[in-house]
């Protein structure tokens, strides 16, 4: 059955690089210990499945304020409010969201450098706003770093399965002004299961209000929930982290409802992590001759057809190249795949030249990938944006937009063995200063 699949008149050794003896792989792959706990862990319903509340917006709140209640039977005492307010600390480094407005730009620093406490801390759920509103955690402490001390107010905004109604979040801004004293500190938290890769391209919360920082759950479970279950004194807590920790990530897997927002897996823990990538790395051939399998079987569904057929060639050797680009002999940006060329060689002119209207006009034109190298989003057909067709060719919502006098731009993504020479041409006459280098493998 194998020897007879094809993907664009590519045959399957072209493709990958298929294992001698599929019915041994088979059985080695059952038997081997990454599949054995993997199957085991995956088999196991946590507490929040069982009762069906794994998605629950109010559920993973509830679940949150139990930790950042300092008087709860955790007893971690004030250590997740802290933690809480070093993710926001790095989430700041890793985006480009803008610091909280009346925040000190020290803050998170001396945080981190001197640590912190908090006194007469008060934690609720569903806290009412007039006149209408429910702010899903609402803190109400007292923060002392390097002997000040000062109020401090957190309002966390938790959004799972649904969207934004209403300009809550600027009613909630407004709300909590209104209510704070001029010297309190206010801390507004946009929660989502946004990936960590989305989340560090976003300039701006997805939130109406944009004095929000949208945070994510893997942040979340990265650097306050696991290093919690490692610090509780109390077994009951823990096994109800761990509880929690597996309702993030293995229902969501098999989720088939339809609303909801984000990603499929809200976070992964370190655990499942290591365990998923030692066995990709162990079986990987075999994995992806079942999606080679699976991207030309007739049964299956299109859509189902069409995602295994790019995941095959995402992985062919042919995709598996890297680039470097650089400016004036100096490397900027290493091991980059091709379709970021364009991007990235943008990228660079725009921060080491100081280019004039006329220059950035002919690079934005440039047609070496077939299609214009810039546009704005606007500007871009409908048959090349994610939301009308499988060809993101502009790639959108995988990069910052590039900015010019104002503007944003998106870059073409289509480069590869016949249109990447082109490029290299074009800047050899127009912009010199810039190569772009296939990394030695």
């Amino acid at each position: 059955m194998f020897g007879k699949l094809h993907s664009e008149g590519r045959t399957m050794d072209e493709m990958i690089e298929l294992p001698e003896n599929i019915r041994k792989d088979i059985i080695e792959f059952r038997n081997s210990p990454e599949y054995q706990q993997l199957a085991l862990f995956y088999k196991q319903k946590s507490f929040f499945e069982v009762l069906g509340i794994q998605r629950r917006e109010i559920r993973h709140s509830s679940f949150l304020a139990w930790m950042f209640n300092p008087n709860e039977f955790h007893g971690l005492g004030s250590i997740s409010l802290q933690k809480l307010l070093e993710v926001c600390a790095l989430v700041l480094s890793d985006t480009h969201q803008k610091h909280p407005a009346n925040f000190p730009d020290n803050f998170f620093d001396d945080l981190i450098a001197s640590g912190c406490s908090f006194s007469n801390t008060h934690v609720s759920t569903e806290k009412s706003v007039r006149p209408d509103g429910q702010i899903d955690i609402f803190i109400d402490t007292s923060i002392t770093i390097k002997n000040q001390t000062r109020k401090l107010w957190i309002i966390i905004e938790n959004k799972i399965a649904s969207q934004e109604n209403n300009k809550q979040t600027i009613r909630y801004r407004d709300w909590i002004e209104q209510k704070k004293d001029p010297d309190d500190l206010a801390l507004l938290l946009y929660l989502t299961p946004m990936s960590t890769l989305k989340l560090s391209e976003l300039k701006a919360p997805e939130c109406e209000c944009e004095d929000f920082l949208q945070i994510n759950y893997q942040y979340v479970l990265e650097y306050l929930i696991e290093p919690s279950v490692e610090r509780t004194p109390s077994e009951r807590a823990r096994k109800l982290m761990e509880e929690y920790i597996r309702a993030l990530s293995v229902r969501a897997i098999t989720d088939d409802t339809q609303n909801n927002k984000g990603d499929l897996i809200m976070a992964i823990s370190s655990t499942e992590r290591k365990l998923l990538n030692a066995f990709w790395e162990k079986h990987q051939k075999l994995i992806l001759a079942a999606f080679l399998a699976i991207s030309s079987d007739p049964d299956q569904e299109k859509d189902t057809r069409e995602i295994a057929k790019e995941v095959t060639q995402f992985f062919s050797p042919r995709n598996r190249d890297r680039y470097s680009i650089l400016f004036d002999g100096e490397i900027q940006v290493d091991s980059i795949q091709k379709t970021r060329i364009g991007y990235e060689v943008c990228r660079v002119l725009l921060l080491k030249e100081k280019m004039s209207i006329e220059e950035f006009d002919l690079l934005k034109r440039d047609m070496s990938s077939a299609h214009k190298l810039l546009m704005r989003k606007e500007e871009i057909p409908e048959n090349m944006k994610p939301e009308t067709s499988k060809y993101n060719r502009y790639r959108l919502g995988r990069e910052t937009p590039l900015e010019f006098r104002g503007e944003e731009y998106h870059a073409s993504g289509n480069w590869n063995e016949g249109t990447i020479p082109k490029f290299e041409k074009f800047l050899q006459e127009n912009f010199p200063l810039v190569e772009i280098r296939k990394d030695k493998t």
